[in-house]
């Protein structure tokens, strides 16, 4: 390459620094936790209506069939629309081979919160009742992604640095099935949905009892005073390799929230269980 034409180079990839299209780059947030996707973020500024956006900035792809596949990863995604889903406002790759997006900016004067730096922030547990309000909202933002047509991909295992906590303290999933699009990871479409309910019952159960859902798994009840049962059933269903909830609809129906049995109908139940293992003496006449 000659002088002239790598000065060139290095004007446009240094204008673009700080500018993609009417975003006017303001200052670099964050990566993206666990590196789960490989791009930087950036508060930006919509230079007309001056609202406030997230940039993601992919690396550079040279090559044509490489902004192909960016583009096919991200354009079924485009379509997702859900108040728990991220929305992809715009997405393009700029001049210098960057594939780029742009989203609505859900964070605050510190940058970005996600669901792992709230439970920090409130000493490492949530009440039950912030807890059913949290699983339900994601609950809400894998169903509206499994019914919206042409996605073709699920997220796989969610975590908890992969939810996004806006001003309002709703959670938001960052950018649905991106990482996995991108590197050309497929799941079935039972095991997948099976794989992301149970990574949301993981969830649940470390905004509960402060410890990760791995084996050996102490019972929340035993860790969470006066929990109810209505959640130590949910849990134990939703943690199950085998016979965990097979649908997102099933596990938001069965939620202590919205579960039509009541914890008197469970205690009878637990009773009755109780009492059919004993065997009465027969009385002579």
């Amino acid at each position: 390459m000659g002088g002239i034409e790598r000065l060139r180079t290095l004007q446009t990839e240094n204008a673009e620094k700080m500018k993609f299209g009417a975003y006017e780059l303001v200052r670099e947030l964050a990566p993206s936790p666990g590196n789960t996707l490989p791009a930087e973020r950036w508060l930006a500024l919509h230079e007309r209506d001056h609202s406030s956006h997230v940039v993601y900035r992919f690396p550079v792809r040279h090559d044509k069939p490489g902004q192909r596949r960016f583009f096919e990863a991200v354009e079924p995604l485009a379509l997702l629309q859900d108040s728990h889903l991220l929305e992809i406002e715009q997405y393009s790759v700029c001049s210098t081979g960057r594939g780029v997006i742009v989203t609505p900016f859900t964070g605050n004067t510190d940058g970005l919160t996600t669901l792992g730096t709230l439970v920090e922030m409130k000493g490492g547990r949530m009440s039950p009742h912030e807890t059913d309000r949290a699983i339900n909202h994601l609950l809400e933002g894998l169903a509206a992604a499994h019914s919206t047509t042409g996605v073709g991909a699920c997220h796989g295992p969610l975590m908890l640095d992969e939810v996004l906590v806006d001003r309002h303290g709703r959670l938001v999933i960052e950018l649905y099935g991106l990482a996995s699009r991108l590197k050309g990871v497929q799941f079935s479409a039972a095991d997948g949905v099976r794989d992301e309910i149970r990574s949301v019952a993981g969830i649940a159960y470390r905004l509960l009892t402060g410890l990760p859902a791995e084996e050996p798994r102490i019972e929340a009840d035993r860790l969470v005073k006066g929990l109810s049962p209505l959640w130590t059933r949910w849990l134990a269903r939703g943690l199950d390799l085998v016979d965990g909830f097979a649908t997102v609809t099933d596990a938001i129906e069965a939620l202590p929230s919205n579960a039509r049995d009541t914890v008197d109908e469970l205690s009878r139940g637990a009773v009755r269980t109780v009492l059919s293992k004993f065997r009465w003496p027969s009385r002579s006449r």
